[in-house]
């Protein structure tokens, strides 16, 4: 595929439309073109939000932990508030599907940190991941 900002823009569709694989590697392939060529790199953030979600949702958990951390990093060098948002409900939501207190406990923080991103940013998109995501893990921790 030839890359440009029109490509790229075009991923979040795939995914939308629960064409998750060919989305994946989309996000996957956008991502070596940015860091090969240095276009576009104000959507890496948002990208590798994407890919995230992605892998959470084709159930590649090692994946999807890799990516959301990396973000996390990328987005508040850049001060991408909505993507670092989104690689913290990634990240807790992998977190909420361990069996442990611990996974749990720490998921919680992340959650909460993407609650109060929410709060500040007003980015109300991110506000059902964030509830689909706790209540998962709720269900598997229990009362």
């Amino acid at each position: 595929m030839i890359w440009n900002s029109r490509a790229i823009c075009a991923l979040p569709a795939e995914a939308s439309a629960g064409n998750l694989a060919a989305a994946q590697q989309g996000f996957s392939e956008a991502l070596e073109y940015i860091a090969s060529t240095k276009v576009a790199v104000e959507f890496e953030a948002e990208i590798r939000a994407s890919l995230a979600e992605c892998h959470h949702k084709l159930g590649n958990l090692d994946l999807a932990l890799e990516a959301a951390k990396e973000n996390i990093d990328i987005s508040r060098a850049r001060n991408n508030r909505l993507a670092e948002c989104r690689a913290l409900i990634v990240w807790g939501g992998v977190l909420g599907q361990k069996p442990d207190a611990d996974s749990w406990e720490k998921a919680l923080k992340l959650f909460n940190e993407a609650g109060q991103l929410i709060g500040l940013t007003g980015a109300r998109s991110c506000g059902q991941a964030l509830l689909g995501e706790r209540g998962r893990g709720m269900q598997l921790v229990g009362p």
